[in-house]
């Protein structure tokens, strides 16, 4: 099925008031004998039109019992596909879509400035991938899955909101469940966008493997307000681009999370939202932060650990292990009425601070000699044990410090873990403030 094939013209599909599109294909397929059921929007599709000039296709499936429904063998559905391809589909109000590929923005070219953009719009609607596919791209066979931005030059764009769902499983030995933005293991170069808001859940499931991937192979962003991402046990989660979480939202990676942990760069932030997985890395260009977060897992830190959203509070509950070359920035800014607020970590099991580096950072014009007046310029308000109990001091034999404040760094600053830094601060000029350029400003960010 073709909504908007080839050239200039614009296809249009609405399924509502309960009515179904069923697309059954049950020809014997195999990785020899390749016999997909596809359905296209916005572009040509198929192997053998790649080269085809794709048109502009739009498709709702809206109300309660709506569905557009494949069956069959190798089930492949595309929003954007081929080259000049642009498709908009949306599923509302309860309607669901039922395959097992969904790919949203894909070009299928080698890379000659062709584009191609794909709009995948969620409001209450419902989304199932389940089985396999015969995979011409990576020779075998894959589990389902869901891939927003696959090539070069595609842009995939999709939204979920309003209690929207999407269900990716595998029940197959060796067949995993995957979903990426930005992402595809078997392409590079595309930008990849996925939000979700409203009490939205993605649910991925693979028998032998559950996979999650944000960036790497190209330009991938996952923005959560208060909902939910959740894998199997066995899954694996692997952020090389910008992931957000605010508002009571849950990512729960299963086995492994990676931020940048293979390389390249990945952010992770935080607020008021909660992460677990057994085991969180913190690669040489990854960043964790955020403010009201709630961390389940063993962490280890090759990267920036910056907790508090100018400040805040950050819970661990696991074992946190910094390696050499990571950095804990913890920040302390002025109330405003004469008081200050600064970041707190909470650690919840081991703590192996050796190779760490802390800068603490006072913001804007807060003033670093009021804060140490009150006493608090101590590790102990900073760094806390779940138990109400303080890191041992030994803890810091190791460590690093250093501090900012405002546009200035603090030259020959020193930190003493046992008793902080004293009340009676030296005069500035004895700190020898040193005033940073922007390059160096970039530099520290």
């Amino acid at each position: 099925v073709r909504v908007g094939r080839t050239g200039t013209g614009t296809g249009n599909l609405n399924i509502t008031g309960g009515g179904k599109l069923i697309i059954e294909g049950n020809a014997a397929s195999s990785l020899a004998t390749f016999r997909s059921t596809s359905f296209i929007v916005g572009g040509s599709g198929g192997f053998s039109t790649a080269t085809l000039a794709g048109g502009n296709g739009n498709v709702l499936v809206s109300g309660i019992g709506s569905e557009i429904l494949m069956k069959g063998n190798d089930l492949f559905a595309s929003v954007g596909d081929g080259p000049g391809g642009n498709g908009q589909m949306t599923i509302s109000n309860g309607g669901k879509f039922t395959g097992t590929l969904f790919q949203v923005g894909r070009v299928r070219t080698t890379g000659l400035g062709d584009t191609a953009a794909g709009t995948l719009t969620m409001n209450n609607g419902q989304m199932l991938l389940s089985g396999e596919f015969n995979s011409t791209q990576s020779g075998a066979t894959v589990g389902a899955s869901l891939s927003i931005g696959t090539d070069a030059g595609s842009t995939g764009i999709m939204t979920m909101s309003n209690g929207s769902t999407v269900q990716i499983q595998n029940t197959t030995l060796n067949r995993a469940a995957s979903l990426f933005v930005g992402a595809n293991p078997n392409f590079s170069g595309s930008t990849g966008s996925l939000v979700m808001t409203g009490g939205s859940g993605i649910s991925i499931q693979g028998l032998t493997g559950s996979n999650l991937s944000v960036g790497g192979t190209g330009t991938g962003a996952l923005t959560m307000n208060a909902s939910s991402i959740t894998m199997a046990s066995n899954g694996q989660a692997n952020l090389n681009g910008s992931v957000q979480l605010s508002n009571g939202s849950l990512l729960e990676a299963g086995s492994f999370l990676g931020i940048a942990a293979s390389g390249g760069t990945g952010s992770l932030l935080i607020n008021d939202s909660a992460v677990k997985a057994n085991e969180i890395v913190i690669g040489a260009g990854g960043f964790l932060g955020g403010s009201g977060a709630t961390v389940t897992g063993n962490v280890t830190n090759y990267g920036i650990f910056s907790p508090g959203a100018s400040p805040g509070r950050f819970t661990i509950l696991g074992n946190y292990k910094a390696e050499a070359g990571s950095k804990l920035i913890l920040e302390v800014e002025s109330d405003g009425a004469g008081g200050f607020l600064s970041d707190e970590v909470i650690f919840g099991g081991t703590v192996d601070l050796a190779g760490l580096a802390i800068e603490f950072r006072f913001l804007g014009s807060t003033n670093l000699q009021e804060f140490a007046n009150t006493g608090n310029f101590q590790i102990d308000h900073f760094l806390k044990k779940q138990d109400g109990g303080t890191l041992d001091d030994s803890s810091f034999e190791k460590v690093s410090f250093a501090a900012t404040a405002g546009n200035m760094a603090l030259e020959g600053f020193t930190f003493d873990p046992a008793v902080g830094i004293p009340a009676a601060v030296p005069e500035p000029q004895t700190w020898a403030l040193m005033l940073l350029g922007l390059g160096a400003l970039g530099s520290l960010a």
